[in-house]
């Protein structure tokens, strides 16, 4: 593959690229240099995918090189690098080189995990493959336990595969530690999710908890939207975001992306529910009353004048919402951010 010369960097292309590539590629390592944002644009059809990868992986590789230069060259001179800690008397190369002398990472984030295997695919045309890569999935899409599996709704999987991990019943997690090192799953092989899904199936080993292994020692992270912009999200996907080089590609969804993340959906039937539940909990303590007499000594969580007081609220938000003057029932309205204040109010 032809090496081009971009901003002063040794970028390898699958082919010598076009002036448009070239220009994007550019002004991508310039962001990168600075350390500043950017917000790029190219038609379609130009390679934009193929550019920003190969540019950012040049970027950091180029990073990579010039670091492991001065950690040779300080462990020579018996000189700590500039990068070091101050409180670091001795230089030990060989343990966790990357974090210690801060080695950035990519997390490369878009819209759906079937861009994301678009872009790996991408990323396995070019002479950046064997560099570390790794995609974040949902258990519904790397979840091999067969009983999981079955169980309808991803809210039902997410349930069972916490229950089984919990109580130590599921097989494949209990061999995620003996076999993540397995040079089938750490080879250097870029794995999306359907390759994942099958070296698990080969190791008997969960792919959903095993991959989360492989985040800390990624050069390049792919991951959805929401996996970066959700901090419970990130912390239970073990991702960081210090020193870490963030690319949003299709960035005009983000912003529903931020609204759906920030967001819930009440239904006037989750209020309905909420108050035939209610009212079955008063009716069941009312009905065993002679045994709540008998465990008068044990705490309980609420009491009856507490029910009774929520189903109250509940249904005056239900009356509440139900007041709401909708005009046209296909369109819905729209109302500024502050209603739910009110809204909520009324139920108090």
């Amino acid at each position: 593959m032809p090496e081009s010369m971009v901003a002063g960097i040794p970028v390898v292309f699958p082919f010598e690229p076009y002036e448009v590539q070239r220009a994007y590629m550019e002004k991508v390592i310039k962001c990168l240099r600075d350390g500043t944002n950017g917000v790029l644009e190219s038609p379609t059809g130009t390679g934009k995918t193929l550019s920003l990868l190969c540019s950012s992986l040049a970027w950091l590789l180029h990073q990579k090189q010039e670091m492991q230069a001065q950690i040779t060259k300080s462990t020579l001179s018996g000189i700590a690098p500039r990068n070091a800690s101050d409180k670091q008397d001795k230089i030990d190369v060989k343990k966790d080189k990357d974090a210690k002398w801060g080695a950035p990472k990519i997390i490369y984030a878009s819209r759906t995990h079937s861009q994301l295997t678009q872009a790996m695919q991408e990323l396995k045309r070019t002479a950046y493959s064997s560099m570390r890569a790794v995609v974040l999935g949902s258990r519904d899409q790397l979840c091999i336990h067969p009983e999981v599996m079955r169980e309808q709704g991803n809210a039902n999987k997410v349930q069972m595969c916490k229950a089984k991990v919990d109580t130590r019943t599921c097989s494949f997690h209990s061999r995620v530690e003996s076999r993540k090192d397995d040079p089938s799953f750490r080879g250097p092989s870029i794995m999306d999710i359907e390759d994942l899904v099958k070296v698990g199936q080969k190791l008997k080993m969960c792919p959903y908890y095993a991959v989360k292994e492989l985040v800390a020692d990624a050069d390049i992270t792919f991951m959805p939207y929401n996996y970066l912009l959700d901090p419970i999200a990130r912390k239970a996907n073990k991702v960081e975001l210090h020193n870490t080089i963030i690319i949003l590609d299709e960035a005009h969804n983000i912003e529903k992306i931020c609204e759906e993340c920030a967001s819930v959906q009440i239904k006037s039937s989750d209020v309905a529910m909420a108050i035939d539940d209610t009212t079955h909990i008063m009716a069941a303590i009312k009905a065993s009353g002679s045994e709540v007499q008998d465990c008068e000594d044990e705490s309980k969580d609420f009491t009856l004048d507490d029910l009774t007081l929520l189903k109250e609220m509940l249904l005056e938000l239900e009356k509440a919402i139900d007041e709401i003057a909708v005009e046209n029932k296909i369109e819905g309205v729209t109302l500024p951010a502050s209603y739910i204040y009110d809204l909520l109010g009324k139920a108090n």
